[in-house]
């Protein structure tokens, strides 16, 4: 039997990977219908949303899964001053993602791949690889 303080890092770290993994893939099914069936990027994000959502209907039966881990539910509950914990973990990753969309070449040809494709493309921005490696 896995001792209390070590089940939530044996459960975290798969649980982290696959959902890395399902992330990824569903850009690539995203950035598929975008690039070479031109869908409008909306339209894609939406029709893969709701055919995960009704997947996953399915699959829970459409009943509530509870939630027994108790370093879960202390992730949810634990506030620090007036402000829950998860509200500083959005902060610390919009903090990241603005230096990278700021301060790196990725963000700037996603910048203008998505303000301007004309321009990107005379610029000799790839837009299909930019949209890729952005979803």
């Amino acid at each position: 039997m896995i001792p209390a303080c070590c089940f939530f890092a044996v459960v975290f770290v798969p649980a982290l990977l696959i959902v890395m993994i399902f992330g990824a893939v569903t850009g690539f099914i995203n950035s598929f219908f975008v690039n070479y069936m031109k869908f409008v990027p909306f339209i894609s994000s939406l029709a893969v949303s709701i055919i995960y959502g009704r997947v996953a209907l399915i699959v829970t039966k459409a009943a509530n899964i509870p939630i027994s881990n108790e370093s879960f539910l202390l992730l949810g509950s634990t506030n620090i001053w007036i402000f829950p914990l998860p509200f500083f973990l959005a902060i610390v990753l919009m903090v990241i993602y603005g230096v990278i969309m700021a301060k790196t070449g990725f963000g700037r040809r996603v910048y203008m791949t998505g303000g301007h494709a004309n321009a990107a493309r005379l610029t000799g921005i790839n837009q299909k690889k930019s949209r890729q490696s952005s979803s």
